[in-house]
C-alpha cells in the first residue's frame, strides 16, 4: 500500500478548481469597488467645479507648481515629474476642457498659465486663451534658459 492511495485526484482538481472561481469572483469584487470608489471620487470633484462654475466664467491658475526646468533635469526622480502634472489632474478626472498659455518666465524658463472652461463651453476658453495672446507677446518668445 503506497503512499497515495486515498488520493483521489478527480477530487483534489474539483477542490483546486472551485478555490480558483472563487478567488476571481473575490478580486472581480475588489476591482469593481474601487472602480466605484474612483467613480464617486469623480462625481465629488465634478461637482467641485460644477459649483464653481455657478460664479465664475474661467479658472485660472498655474500649470505646474514650479517654473519649467532644463532638458533632462528631473529624469532621475519619476515621482518629481509626476507632481509637475498635479494641478492639472483634477480638470482631467472632471472631464473638463482646459489649455496652457505662456505667461511669463523665471530664470529664462517659461512659466504656463492654465485656463479652465466649463462644461461644453469650448469657445469662451479658446477666446480666453486669444484674448490674453493678443495683450501679451509671452507666445512669441523663446526660452533661452534650456
Amino acid at each position: 500500500m503506497g503512499l497515495y492511495d486515498d488520493f483521489d485526484i478527480k477530487k483534489n482538481m474539483k477542490l483546486k478548481s472551485i478555490t480558483f472561481y472563487v478567488l476571481l469572483i473575490i478580486f472581480i469584487l475588489f476591482l469593481c469597488e474601487i472602480f466605484l470608489m474612483n467613480t464617486y471620487l469623480r462625481l465629488l470633484i465634478k461637482n467641485d467645479f460644477v459649483n464653481a462654475f455657478n460664479d465664475v466664467d474661467i479658472i485660472m491658475g498655474p500649470v505646474t507648481p514650479t517654473p519649467a526646468f532644463k532638458r533632462g533635469e528631473k529624469t532621475s526622480d519619476p515621482v518629481e515629474m509626476y507632481l509637475e502634472d498635479i494641478f492639472t489632474i483634477a480638470l482631467n478626472l472632471a472631464g473638463l476642457p482646459g489649455m496652457s498659455v505662456p505667461c511669463g518666465a523665471v530664470n529664462n524658463l517659461p512659466v504656463g498659465l492654465q485656463l479652465i472652461g466649463n462644461f461644453f463651453d469650448e469657445a469662451r476658453l479658446l477666446n480666453a486663451g486669444h484674448k490674453f495672446q493678443q495683450a501679451t507677446d509671452w507666445h512669441l518668445k523663446t526660452p533661452t534658459g534650456i
